[in-house]
């Protein structure tokens, strides 16, 4: 099972038979591209990127990625580590922590009406974490196009 669609944090490798220059090449010339799809910046064989906005977007759930690119003998092979903004995965983890108090403070209290507040925070939760598997899917895609 795909770990990606329950937590904003995955580890994906992209194999190519490209030498590592060549996709180092392609991913510079990428980001220097004006409609680029990504922005970031790439050095020797690291880098650290995600999905450019224009200057009117706002999305705090927009994947970094981060890659490591290495030499084999078949050719490359990317490492990726995708995950979200640390300030939005210190939120989430407050408001899922803040959400499990409500839960258990309503059981324990016989009363329901917190439980409906609960359905709108899960819905909230499902809603931010399909954007986030919607744009990390997005971003891999771009990527294996990119590579191959």
């Amino acid at each position: 099972m795909d770990l990606l669609k329950f937590l904003p944090y995955t580890k994906l490798t992209i194999r190519t038979t490209k030498s590592p220059e060549e996709v180092v090449n392609l991913l510079q010339a990428h980001l220097n591209n004006n409609p680029a799809f990504f922005e970031g910046y790439v050095d020797d064989y690291k880098f650290d990127i995600h999905k450019k906005m224009s200057r009117f977007e706002r999305n705090s759930f927009v994947p970094i990625i981060k890659g490591n690119i290495d030499r084999y003998p078949w050719g490359t092979e990317i490492r990726l580590t995708i995950r979200l903004h640390l300030a939005v995965a210190i939120f989430l983890l407050w408001f899922s922590i803040g959400t499990l108090s409500i839960i258990i403070k309503s059981i324990l209290s016989l009363n329901f009406l917190p439980l409906l507040v609960f359905g709108i925070f899960l819905l909230m939760g499902l809603l931010f974490s399909q954007i986030y598997i919607s744009e990390a899917d997005q971003a891999i895609k771009t990527l294996k196009k990119l590579f191959s």
